[in-house]
């Protein structure tokens, strides 16, 4: 098996994920919006040409006013077999981010059985926005956002996924039950992603760019992303940051030093489906 997966079925999601991203692409391109590869994927072009090679997703990223779009139009664009989640229009979707996924498939985490999302393999597609100009409240703005994506999990998940050697885990695992209980019955959706929204559009805009779903990444001048350059991806060519090394740099340090061995790890769900029917992660256990 290779990083939790069954002896070929991370190779073979890769190259179904890879079929979404060349889809992502072209609708992108014919809105002719602005889009780049982001962070892990980011990483993956320039470190291996591809995807890193225990990873098993990828992530694309467009300035918000693309993004906007992109989620408004994408729907009646994409070829067929393909879909878009998105928080405002997905009934038990978690992430206040949007995804494009292959119908008919299935890549179900325990914590999204648990929402009663059902999951298709998919690729994910976060926003970056200008922050206030004004680093106290730019900070503020960080803190909010990742406060609401959080406070989005928690109402669904009543077992969110917490740090390994936790201490105390049984307590904050508690903790976590009770909390997802009062924040299912008193925050709807509409509520948590308006929230959201204030907490990134209450600035001036004129100060640097962060990925509004992780802002704990960082922030990046304007010079830093765009305009976008191409960079090889596993046999293929796809945009990434304009600075990629001072990106990466920011987000990862050292990026180009491979990780230790114990820290190589993938994301493995609980079923994965080809659109056979048949969940291969059974083969794991």
């Amino acid at each position: 098996m290779g990083y939790g997966y069954p002896d070929g079925a991370l190779e073979r999601l890769q190259e179904e994920e890879l079929g979404i991203l060349k889809e992502v692409a072209r609708v992108c391109v014919q809105l002719n919006l602005v889009w780049f590869m982001d962070s892990g994927s980011c990483l993956g072009a320039l470190r291996h040409g591809g995807f890193i090679p225990w990873d098993d997703d990828i992530d694309v990223a467009l300035p918000l006013a693309d993004y906007r779009t992109f989620c408004a139009e994408a729907p009646a664009l994409l070829s067929e077999g393909f879909g878009l989640y998105t928080h405002a229009e997905t009934a038990n979707y978690p992430p206040l981010w949007a995804k494009v996924y292959r119908k008919g498939t299935r890549f179900m985490s325990q914590q999204m059985a648990d929402a009663g999302f059902e999951q298709g393999i998919f690729v994910d597609v976060f926003a970056f926005s200008r922050l206030d100009s004004r680093p106290r409240t730019a900070k503020r703005q960080m803190r909010m956002a990742a406060r609401w994506q959080r406070l989005s999990y928690l109402r669904c998940f009543a077992r969110p996924k917490l740090p390994d050697g936790l201490p105390l885990r049984p307590v904050f695992q508690l903790g976590c039950r009770m909390a997802h209980g009062v924040a299912h019955a008193l925050l709807s959706p509409s509520f948590i992603e308006r929230r959201f929204e204030r907490s990134f559009s209450m600035g001036d805009g004129a100060g640097p760019w962060c990925d509004l779903f992780y802002p704990a990444y960082g922030t990046f001048e304007t010079e830093t992303l765009f305009p976008p350059v191409d960079a090889a991806f596993a046999g293929e060519r796809f945009p990434v940051p304009h600075d990629a090394d001072a990106y990466l740099a920011t987000m990862y340090g050292d990026y180009r030093a491979l990780p230790p061995e114990d820290r190589r790890g993938a994301h493995p769900p609980v079923v994965l489906d080809f659109g056979d029917g048949i969940n291969v992660m059974e083969r794991a256990r």
